[in-house]
């Protein structure tokens, strides 16, 4: 695939193709093949953002540690006054001593020697900045609009996980979908829902909201996908309308917020690799916007009215019909344009 370079550097890891390259070339160490400017960002921002966290033990330590082999060579390339020969001189300490390994006993005199290079570096960044200067040079640099990258596949982990869809859940039906929907509230029954048609002139989205307890989205995470789990701990088919709901809508959104400012949420979509399989991402959304209790939602969508006009109305007059069958739906309603 194509992908095009922000002129913004920090947009690059909003990103996910571009992102996930990333830290396939890091773990190939192959970061070089890289735009200048890109690799010489994505090393020295590693390199900064590690050491200001948590000192020169923490680079080495994290996965950043692979970024290493290119740091000389990145900080030749930043040719900065101060950062430059102080990570140079970072490098010539740390190959006079290879291999670190933190996870046994480090030399009390190379430790010593650490804490006094994260003390330099700490004084250089108070008087330059190193992430704007990274930053400045990232734009200065900026040669190269577009670069074609492998689509690469996000590896699992607790915040990225994978599903297949059995063919026999498969949903194409609006009106069993929608029922699903409803179901999936309905298990999770200790929320008390409100469900929303959301409208913005031709872009429309199904959104349940719920106040007072949110959902624990790491219980989402490891369950959603679990053909023998049930949200509300009953005998019910959750997992089967679970699936028929990830197959009928490009993205499901299930977001909670409980400490009064951030929220989080869980993206169901499909994987664009394996045939019916979905992805699960877990991840920070927000913060800044206050509230007073704890809150979740769960969006459907996003929808045409001007690719299915019928659509809309089908499922208006389906949850309009339906929803009070469950006893933790309290009403349904319209909003926006449209």
């Amino acid at each position: 695939m194509i992908i095009k370079l922000p002129k913004r550097p920090d947009s690059i890891f909003n990103n996910e193709h571009l992102f996930n390259y990333l830290l396939d070339l890091e773990r190939k160490q192959k970061l070089d093949i890289l735009p200048a400017n890109l690799m010489v960002y994505y090393v020295f921002s590693t390199f900064v953002n590690e050491v200001l966290n948590g000192g020169l033990v923490q680079y080495f330590t994290n996965s950043s540690k692979l970024t290493y082999i290119h740091l000389r060579q990145s900080a030749a390339l930043l040719n900065h006054e101060a950062f430059t020969p102080y990570v140079l001189g970072v490098c010539d300490y740390v190959d006079s001593i290879l291999p670190l390994d933190f996870d046994n006993e480090i030399d009390q005199a190379i430790v010593e020697q650490l804490d006094v290079l994260d003390n330099q570096f700490y004084e250089l960044d108070e008087k330059f900045d190193a992430l704007k200067i990274t930053e400045k040079f990232y734009k200065s640099n900026y040669s190269i609009e577009k670069i074609d990258i492998p689509k690469i596949k996000e590896i699992e982990s607790s915040s990225c996980k994978y599903f297949i869809a059995p063919k026999d859940l498969i949903c194409r039906d609006i009106k069993e979908s929608i029922e699903s929907f409803l179901k999936v509230l309905a298990d999770f029954s200790e929320q008390r829902w409100t469900i929303e048609l959301w409208n913005f002139f031709d872009t429309y989205r199904i959104t349940a909201s719920t106040y007072g307890k949110a959902i624990d989205l790491e219980t989402v995470m490891l369950h959603w996908a679990d053909s023998t789990y049930s949200f509300s701990n009953s005998s019910n088919d959750g997992y089967n309308d679970r699936i028929k709901l990830s197959s009928t809508f490009e993205k499901i959104s299930i977001m909670s917020g409980t400490d009064g400012i951030s929220e989080y949420a869980v993206r169901i979509s499909s994987s664009g690799f394996e045939k019916n399989e979905f992805k699960m991402k877990h991840q920070f959304v927000m913060a800044g916007r206050a509230y007073d209790q704890e809150i979740s939602t769960i969006s459907v969508g996003d929808m045409s009215h001007k690719k299915d006009p019928e659509k809309y109305y089908i499922i208006k007059n389906y949850l309009e019909s339906h929803y009070k069958e469950y006893k933790n739906i309290e009403t349904v309603f319209e909003s926006g344009e449209y």
